[in-house]
């Protein structure tokens, strides 16, 4: 089962065998070490075939190499920049550059300052700007207007469920949804006026 708190997930995996001992499950680089490779070879063959049979393709290795994440001494060197709320993450795009390459636009954020990535974020908005496909959006506007004028379910759900309740009874919880509430904790940030600033904004 898993209990959730504010930022925390508690998890409890009970033992198939209770009381069985697992070893070595601190030594991350020996849950990272590759199993032993199998055969290629076939465990049984059959006597007096031809060799061409016999011949198989060879097995490909499709597993890649894990390797333990190290802080590199340049990178601590260099001016850090922070993020999130309050700004309180960082390095957290070093570790993810190839996998974030088409998606973050602005280059190497964790070593950026805040106002050099608001300048290369509208740099590259408007290196991507398209005075084109602009146009064609504001003449071809019979889409645009489907699209503002379109009206989901839920509006007409939500106008039928406050002209049936009272105003009162809306929303209402279980016991146990209360008493999950009362479990929350209140969670201060200590942010400076710079920061306070950027969390309004």
């Amino acid at each position: 089962y898993i209990l959730l708190f504010p930022g925390i997930f508690t998890i409890h995996l009970p033992k198939e065998i209770p009381g069985e001992k697992f070893d070595g499950l601190d030594m991350l680089t020996a849950l990272l070490a590759p199993k032993k490779s199998r055969s290629a070879k076939p465990l049984v063959e059959e006597m007096g075939a031809p060799e061409e049979i016999m011949e198989e393709e060879e097995e490909f290795d499709w597993e890649i190499k894990q390797t333990l994440q190290k802080d590199n001494m340049e990178d601590s060197l260099c001016p850090s920049g922070s993020y999130g709320f309050g700004s309180q993450k960082s390095g957290v795009f070093r570790r993810l550059q190839d996998e974030l390459n088409e998606v973050v636009d602005v280059k190497n954020p964790d070593i950026t300052l805040a106002s050099e990535r608001r300048e290369k974020r509208l740099a590259a908005e408007a290196a991507k700007f398209d005075p084109d496909h602009y146009l064609a959006d504001f003449f071809e506007e019979e889409a645009i207007h489907r699209l503002l004028n379109y009206k989901p379910w839920w509006v007409n759900a939500y106008e039928l469920m406050i002209n049936a309740q009272e105003s009162t009874s809306w929303i209402s919880f279980t016991e146990d949804e209360k008493e999950q509430l009362r479990k929350f904790t209140n969670r201060t940030f200590l942010l400076d006026k710079r920061a306070s600033q950027q969390v309004y904004l």
